[in-house]
């Protein structure tokens, strides 16, 4: 089966509220390893690779709509 292509975009605000659901801390004592990932003015913001999962939930409908697919 062939699915429709699904386009996923996403903010700093997105990013940043996604290492902080996953247990990211601006404080404590690793803060300055993580404030790159939930200080969107950080000069090396960056994204949790981890970030990647959530994309394919997207797709689920698709998945779950399949022609002979049963889920209990």
């Amino acid at each position: 089966a062939k699915f429709a292509p699904a386009v996923y975009t996403y903010t700093t605000r997105d990013a940043a509220l996604y290492a902080l659901s996953v247990g990211v801390s601006a404080n404590g004592p690793a803060c300055a390893n993580q404030l790159s990932y939930v200080y969107e003015n950080s000069p090396d913001f960056r994204v949790l690779p981890t970030m990647g999962v959530i994309f394919p939930f997207s797709l689920m409908m698709q998945i779950t709509s399949m022609p002979g697919l049963k889920f209990n």
